[in-house]
């Protein structure tokens, strides 16, 4: 049977979590590693207008690969050493729990850790400042995905095929099998997120590739799906936990068989696709600065 309730509901069944009060979840973490993130653009921002750094855009770029990583390499060697060494595993301080290390100090249960997730983020930003600051074009935009998409998946390949680093779990017993793909999301291993990456950039170019064919792009009523629920993830999100949490409670407390989780999830997208739409419209139709934008 395949459970639908959230991770934390599934998390206060479980005898360590008894007396828990607080869950830092993904939306802790998340909005954490954004506000991170938004203060180091901001930084650079500031910063960029100082005559000392002659090519602005480069190091904004590379501040925040650095950053990216440095985290990356902090939660790989973090994590390492706590997997190999459980039994220190039980004290670690509050400060390297909320930054790595998930499990629990005192009443909070630390799910979500902050690195590598605020990575993520900076690579993002390092993306950002590649089509801010040099202007890019749709054709440099594609040659950037398709070269970040190819390095990323060679660099998967090559870590899954030869090393357990990378991996958080060790080398797969069966490279050339399904458990090659078997990766690490919570927290994302440095393999996971390499995939993931190729997957979304392959995706860009995809995108970008189709949309020359348009005589104005992204006007298809193919692309209205896309739109709607990108132009509102946040309220997607929210609105989806909402709606599989309660049905699940009230309709299928003790979970359901896996060959109807895709049908349920269907049904459950093509609900949430008209509101989204609306919602999109309404947040547009808002003023730059209105907290609506958010969602």
């Amino acid at each position: 049977m395949f459970k639908l309730p959230s991770l934390i509901w599934d998390e206060l069944q479980k005898p360590q979590t008894k007396g828990v009060v607080f869950f830092t979840t993904v939306l802790f973490s998340l909005s954490t590693s954004m506000v991170l993130s938004g203060c180091l653009v901001a930084g650079l921002l500031r910063w960029s207008h100082k005559p000392v750094w002659r090519d602005v855009p480069t190091v904004c770029v590379g501040v925040c690969l650095v950053v990216t990583l440095v985290t990356f390499a902090i939660s790989e060697s973090v994590l390492t050493y706590y997997n190999d060494n459980p039994d220190k595993a039980v004290n670690v301080n509050a400060f390297l729990r909320v930054l790595a290390v998930p499990g629990r100090v005192g009443k909070t249960y630390v799910l979500y850790v902050l690195f590598p997730w605020l990575g993520v983020c900076t690579m993002g930003c390092a993306m950002g400042f590649v089509l801010a600051l040099h202007r890019t074009a749709k054709s440099h935009l594609r040659l950037i995905s398709a070269i970040v998409s190819v390095t990323c998946l060679v660099l998967f390949a090559i870590l899954r095929a030869t090393t357990s680093f990378g991996s958080l779990q060790g080398a797969p017993s069966h490279p050339n099998g399904v458990q090659f793909l078997n990766v690490v999301k919570y927290p994302p291993s440095i393999t996971y997120t390499l995939i993931t990456f190729a997957i979304l950039h392959l995706a860009l170019v995809v995108f970008i590739t189709v949309s020359k064919f348009e005589t104005k792009p992204y006007t298809h009523w193919l692309w209205h799906p896309l739109k709607a629920f990108g132009g509102s993830a946040l309220f997607f999100y929210l609105a989806h936990l909402t709606i599989i949490s309660l049905s699940s409670c009230m309709f299928q407390p003790q979970g359901i068989a896996l060959q109807y989780v895709y049908p349920y999830w269907a049904t459950v997208v093509i609900v949430l696709y008209p509101l989204c739409h609306y919602y999109g419209k309404f947040k547009r139709s808002t003023p730059p600065g209105s907290l609506w934008r958010l969602f």
